[in-house]
């Protein structure tokens, strides 16, 4: 052994080892706290690690402190690729920060509870698996058959073999539930060259998703986040039961999107300033509260609490992020002031409009009638008179 302290060396008896002396060079984050040591390198897990845990682990060094994030994804052969796993460490540390390790008082772990139970990171995640297990169990089934009708037999095997399958019948499902005819939307997804044999697809199950798209949803569809699967309608021989849980739970998610937009909208966050207002007429306005429940359904659904910027560092690959940041797009353009003159000079002239044919409709019948005579009668005596002052010419011989 050597000395930290002085440098000296001393040789220990081997029976004197086996028995008290155990390596030091890893231990648990509980285990050093209060410990110092030259360099500290830290495996930081994002399902466990709380951030009180993080900060006695990076302070252990005086030299150096070296974090390791635990990430499921591995690092991109392809140097063209995008760096995902960037995003994936900023991810874990980010799950981290947020994770609070310290003991809570009883007041605030009930209040945690209550809104964790009306929030729709508990709420969507019950549902969605309700409506898919549950409900329907036999869709992922369903959607197989749809696949091997449409596809060719080894693009097919290969689809339903796809770690992204899952992915792809949840998208076929939620255009089937928009009333989509499945077969069809895949038939149209298809292209000649996917059958070719020097074809460089590595995953078809990838392809079709992001040929397929989201669902097309009209703006009186529902209130429910635009990326979510409407509760079913109903029908012959169905589990009645589940279905009216599963529309209670729908009416539960529909209310707190709207408790959160009104919410944002009695009192923005910053990272809503650059978020034009909201619009006066009707139908816009509700176009914009829509657009606005997207991107709050997605932060509460995540559980994002960062009040600078709308998504913090969350970037699934997922149909809820895209429908959200195509909301926040759709926020974030400033109408045109031509635009916006335009409209409000049709709208005054409507209302011209609107009660010039009010006062026409209160002139009295009668007097109308007298009117559109007198105006018959004015017009036959002119017509008599232009007669009788035509020039008369010469009569023919006989």
């Amino acid at each position: 052994m050597k000395s930290l302290r002085h440098g000296g060396v001393l040789t220990l008896p081997a029976e004197y080892v086996a028995t008290h002396v155990e390596l030091g060079y890893a231990a648990t984050i509980n285990r050093v706290q209060g410990m110092t040591v030259d360099t500290s390198h830290i495996l930081v897990d994002p399902q466990s690690t709380s951030r009180e845990q993080l900060y006695v682990a990076a302070t252990r060094g005086r030299e150096s402190n070296r974090m390791y994030a635990v990430v499921e994804e591995t690092l991109e052969v392809d140097a063209h690729a995008p760096d995902h796993l960037r995003t994936s460490i900023i991810d874990a540390l980010t799950a981290v920060l947020a994770r609070e390790g310290a003991e809570r008082s009883a007041t605030e772990e009930i209040q945690r509870e209550q809104d964790a139970a009306a929030s729709l990171s508990t709420l969507l995640p019950a549902y969605e698996d309700a409506l898919a297990r549950v409900y329907d169990p036999d869709q992922i089934g369903r959607m197989e058959a749809a696949v091997r009708d449409v596809l060719d037999a080894g693009i097919a095997d290969r689809v339903v073999s796809d770690e992204a399958w899952t992915h792809l019948a949840s998208r076929l499902v939620a255009h089937e539930a928009r009333g989509a005819d499945v077969r069809t939307q895949l038939a149209a997804a298809v292209r000649a060259e996917d059958t070719e044999l020097d074809s460089t697809v590595e995953s078809f199950a990838k392809i079709y998703h992001h040929r397929l798209g989201a669902p097309a949803v009209a703006m009186g569809d529902s209130a429910l986040p635009t990326w979510v699967t409407p509760p079913p309608a109903g029908a012959d021989g169905d589990n009645r039961e589940v279905r009216d849980w599963l529309l209670a739970q729908a009416g539960l998610v529909q209310d707190r999107t709207a408790a959160l937009v009104d919410a944002a909208v009695a009192a923005p966050e910053p990272w809503s300033a650059a978020l034009r207002p909201q619009p006066d007429d009707a139908s816009l306005r509700q176009a914009w509260r829509r657009d606005l429940g997207n991107v709050l359904a997605f932060r509460d659904l995540n559980q994002i609490t960062d009040a600078d910027s709308p998504f913090g560092a969350i970037r699934p690959d997922d149909d809820a992020y895209a429908a959200a940041t195509e909301s926040l797009e759709r926020l974030r353009v400033v109408e045109d002031h031509s635009a916006v003159e335009a409209r409000r000079r049709t709208a005054e002239l409507r209302q011209r409009l609107a009660g010039a044919s009010t006062v026409v409709s209160n002139v009295d019948v009668t007097e109308r009638v007298r009117r559109i005579r007198g105006r018959d009668v004015d017009l036959g005596t002119e017509q008599q008179h232009d007669f009788q002052a035509a020039p008369i010419g010469p009569q023919p011989k006989i």
